[in-house]
This record gives C-alpha cells, structure tokens and sequence, in this order.
C-alpha cells in the first residue's frame, strides 16, 4: 500500500529573529487533486482510446496512474531556501 504524505511544515526565519511556522494537513491538497482526477479520468480514457486508435503505443491512463508513487515519494522530502538579500530562511518539510 501506498503511504502518502500527511502534512506540510512551513517555516519562515529572518537572520537573528525567532520567525514563524506552521503546519498544513495534506488532506488539503488531495481532495481536490483526487476530485480532479475523477473528473479528468473520461477525457483520459478517450485519449488513451485516440491513441490506441491511431496505432500509437503510448497509455495516457498508465502514466497518470504512475503518478501516485511519485507523489507518495514526497515524504521526507525537506527543502531549505536561503535569500541573501532579506537575510531570511524558508523551511519546507513534508512528511
């Protein structure tokens, strides 16, 4: 079974400062990207059909279903953002 991420860490920090954070449940994010992903499935459907029609050897369908291991591959996924002009720090953490 597929574990997909849970939450997203948001941290924002200026040089010297104490800085803020927060955290964002994931559910926010998959519900809608699921319901697209019901709404958008006939039109991949058909694709795939155009395709196999025209003697293309390519699945539209296969590929957008590979998308959910891409997306369980976020989890641990932290990223560091330094900007030298502000002097602040920006961390993202998905787990």
């Amino acid at each position: 079974m597929i574990k997909l991420p849970s939450s997203i860490r948001i941290r924002v920090k200026e040089e010297g400062g104490k800085g803020f954070g927060f955290r964002l449940p994931m559910w926010l994010f998959w519900i809608p990207l699921i319901l697209l992903y019901i709404v958008l499935i006939p039109l991949i459907i058909i694709a795939d059909i155009v395709m196999k029609c025209i003697n293309q050897d390519y699945r539209i369908f296969t590929v957008t279903w590979e998308m959910f291991p891409l997306l369980a591959a976020l989890r641990g996924l932290d990223v560091h953002v330094w900007n030298e002009i502000t002097q602040s720090e920006i961390v993202v953490k998905i787990s």
